[in-house]
């Protein structure tokens, strides 16, 4: 499998000369093997990629976590949706309150020039109830976020490896808790690659804590204790610019000299089979 990143930036989109290394894009990552593959979340990194789609008529699978804006906002932009007769299938997690056709309803009334009824694409929402199924040729799992108006995350499955998309988690909330510490140790026990939200530092917490996010050093402390074979932060603040994140890994590298981590970059891919390296 391989994982892209084409949005890791958290919260709104931060174009500008501070960003250029990790990224403005909102979330959206891609994990294809072959000529399949699923789309993790519809920030405003999906842009590219449906460029990127234009020439193909591959089948396209959407995984959304919740429906907060910078994990929806950019479908309106993603190309494929104006093709006619593309198949679109996005699969919707239970949210509070529920709203399954958030994703559509954002291009509906004055909010959008075009309004989703008028796609000539073929968009079919599913909702998941079900912890687990299957997305083109990938084993889907399923859990809960511990974030406001609830969402989920996922760990897609292939060929005996394992990715773990848990963007929008607050690991030790004291509200919103629908999974807690325990139960996501169990589930990510020695997980191939680990996903995970990292807005904050440490010393950020105390004025945002129970936002529904956790800091760099709490997503590194999950990752070393479930045994991840490799880590990618993601997530960043819209303030946290290039130089921050950087220095951030310089200190935390030497801190935690056995974490196999980075900052997920827009651009970057990690081709699974380098773990037999690692």
């Amino acid at each position: 499998m391989i994982l892209s990143f084409y949005g890791t930036r958290g919260s709104i989109p931060t174009p500008g000369p501070k960003t250029v290394k990790y990224g403005g894009n909102t979330a959206c990552a891609v994990i294809s093997q072959g000529d399949e593959f699923v789309i993790l979340d519809s920030g405003t990194g999906i842009r590219v990629f449906g460029d990127e789609l234009i020439k193909d008529q591959r089948p396209i699978n959407i995984l959304l976590t919740h429906h907060h804006w910078d994990h929806i906002q950019g479908f309106p932009f993603f190309a494929p949706i104006y093709q006619k007769g593309r198949e679109i299938n996005i699969y919707i997690p239970e949210t509070s309150p529920r709203h399954d056709n958030a994703i559509l309803s954002q291009m509906d009334e004055s909010y959008f020039p075009v309004n989703y009824r008028q796609l000539p694409s073929n968009i079919t929402l599913k909702k998941i109830n079900q912890a687990k199924f299957d997305v083109a040729g990938f084993s889907i799992k399923c859990f809960p976020i511990n974030h406001p108006n609830n969402g989920l995350a996922y760990i897609v499955s292939r060929d005996q490896k394992q990715i773990a998309y848990v963007t929008d988690n607050e690991l030790f909330p004291e509200i919103h808790q629908t999974t807690d510490y325990e139960q996501l140790l169990t589930v990510l026990n020695d997980i191939d690659v680990l996903i995970h939200d990292g807005q904050y530092l440490d010393f950020e917490l105390y004025e945002k804590h129970d936002w529904g996010h956790s800091s760099v050093e709490q997503a590194l402390l999950l990752a070393e204790q479930c045994k991840a074979k490799k880590t990618f932060i993601y997530s960043h603040a819209p303030e946290r610019t290039d130089d921050e994140i950087d220095a951030c890994y310089e200190r935390l590298s030497k801190l935690m000299p056995t974490t196999n981590f980075d900052f997920a970059k827009e651009g970057l891919q990690f081709d699974l089979s380098l773990l037999k390296e690692l």
